[in-house]
This record gives structure tokens, sequence and C-alpha cells, in this order.
């Protein structure tokens, strides 16, 4: 029997007085496509900083791939599969994109950084890197500085990077904020095509975006988990509505 991707269960945490989450479950089998949705203060982004191991939980579990890393560390869970973005850009400003796409590889593999050019590895990288360029459409990008870049191509360059370490898992937080509507529509695109086994953890306050490209959505409120179901279900969801239009839900 083939584990979940990620499983959480009764995970909660607690910032002093706050209890920002609140024993969520969840569970995304391998190849799922989820929406994590919800108002501003729902607890969304402490919720993926939990799973991504920025910060500990206070109480609950969580695995991926049936391994219990509740007590692990970020970097070995990115070694187990797991990527994902910011809702700020984490970019190198100062190098090009294809410079920021080479150190996102490098990270992934524990490699060392050598400007120059030479060597076989060092060849095979800036090819990886010019594959992934290509895949969020930045090939004629590759040289600008990331700073220069716009909103938009900035974030593709953040799933670049996020994709250099081959993940099973990846969790995306908010990449439509501040995006126009054709950089929208791209960036749409881009995650309808992302391999049909990556599971994908997608927080959007684009309900447009997020149930367009995903199969299964769950819906947070006041630190907990308050709606599961497809995106069909949430369009119809009485509660959703009102959650989103500010009217007491409890």
């Amino acid at each position: 029997m083939t584990s979940p991707a990620l499983s959480l269960r009764g995970v909660s945490r607690r910032f002093g007085g706050l209890l920002a989450v609140r024993e969520v479950d969840m569970q995304l089998e391998v190849g799922t496509k989820r929406a994590l949705l919800g108002p501003n203060g729902a607890g969304k982004t402490t919720l993926v900083n939990l799973i991504a191991g920025a910060v500990p939980t206070s109480e609950g579990t969580i695995e991926l791939f049936g391994a219990d890393v509740t007590e692990e560390s970020g970097r070995r869970r990115v070694a187990r599969g797991l990527a994902r973005t910011y809702q700020e850009s984490k970019l190198f400003s100062g190098l090009s994109v294809e410079d920021n796409i080479a150190l996102a590889l490098i990270g992934s593999d524990g490699g060392l950084w050598r400007p120059a050019p030479g060597g076989r590895a060092q060849r095979a990288r800036r090819e990886r890197a010019r594959e992934l360029a290509a895949r969020v459409h930045l090939t004629r990008l590759m040289g600008d500085r990331a700073a220069a870049l716009s909103h938009g191509a900035k974030r593709q360059l953040e799933l670049a990077m996020a994709l250099a370490s081959r993940p099973r898992v990846l969790v995306l937080d908010e990449p439509a904020a501040g995006l126009s509507p054709s950089e929208r529509e791209m960036l749409t695109q881009l995650l309808h095509d992302l391999d049909r086994d990556l599971t994908l953890l997608l927080i959007e306050h684009d309900m447009n975006v997020a149930l367009a490209v995903t199969d299964s959505v769950t819906v947070m409120a006041d630190g907990r988990v308050v709606f599961e179901g497809t995106p069909d279900e949430v369009v119809a969801s009485d509660l959703v509505h009102e959650i989103y239009l500010g009217v007491s839900h409890v």
C-alpha cells in the first residue's frame, strides 16, 4: 500500500497565547493537486511553515511519504522531496536568471558555487538551468538580473528554482499575488503543465487560479479546517461564501 505524499494529524501551533493553527488533519495522496484557501489570518502560511519545517509544531505529527518528519529540519525535508516558494520573492537580485537557477541546483545537490565555467558537472548544471528556464518561459531572459525582472517573471523564476531539486511535493505560497491578468493566465498554464505525479499544495487568494489547477480544496478559517471538497463543491458551498464575504461561520 502506497503511503500518502503528505499527512498531517492533529497539527497545531501556538505563538504565546495565540493558537494560529488548530488541530489540522490533512492527507494528500501522491499526485494530488490541492488548493488551500481561506481569508487573511486563517493560518495558511503558518501551516505551510509547519509543513516545511520553518517553525516547529506545538502538537501533532507530519509525515512525508510515510516517514515522520515532525522533528526533522527543513533541509532534511527538502532531501525527502519537499520544495516550496514564499509569499515574497526570495531571489539573488544581483545575479542573472541563469545564475539563480544554477544556485538552486547547487543547493539541491550539495555542491559548491564556482562562478567560472568549466568541468562536466558545471556544464551539466548549466544545461539543466537552461531546461528549467525554458520550462517556465524565461529562456530569453537568462542573462537578465533578477532585480530587473517584472513581478510575474520573478514568480516564474521562483518556480524554476523550486523545481530544481526535482521535488515530489511542491508547496506554493500565493504565487499569483500581484500578477496581472495575462501573468495569471501564464501561471495557470505553468501549473497545469506540472508533472502528473508531482503532489501540489497551493495557497492562493485568487480562486480562479486555485480552482482551475487543483482537484481538491481545503478551506481554513481561524486556524482550523472548516471545509474540504472538490472545486465544484467549494463554489457551491454557502459556508465558503460566508467566509469570504466576512459573515460569521461559527
